[in-house]
C-alpha cells in the first residue's frame, strides 16, 4: 500500500462513540485518525496505512476558506456607510 508510515500518538481524543488519534509522523506532520483501531494512548508507535479515497487533505480546503475569508472582509470594508 502506497500510504504507509509508522508514528507516535501524540493525543487520543474521545468524541461520542468515536475516538480520534492525533499521530505524529515526523516533526512537521501530524494526522488525525478516526478509525476503529485498537485502544492505543499516548506515546504509543502505530504503523498507519490507508487507501489513496480514504484520506482527506485540508490544507487546500483551509487556504480556500482563509480566501473567502478575505474576499468577504473586503467586500464588507467597500460597503460600508
Amino acid at each position: 500500500m502506497r500510504n504507509c508510515y509508522d508514528g507516535i500518538v501524540d493525543e487520543v481524543i474521545y468524541v461520542g462513540s468515536v475516538t480520534k488519534y492525533r499521530v505524529r509522523l515526523h516533526q512537521s506532520l501530524d494526522l488525525t485518525v478516526r478509525a476503529a483501531l485498537k485502544p492505543a494512548t499516548k506515546g504509543d508507535r502505530l504503523r498507519l496505512s490507508w487507501g489513496p479515497d480514504d484520506a482527506l487533505l485540508l490544507h487546500a480546503a483551509v487556504e480556500e476558506t482563509k480566501s473567502s475569508v478575505r474576499e468577504a472582509n473586503r467586500l464588507k470594508s467597500r460597503t460600508r456607510i
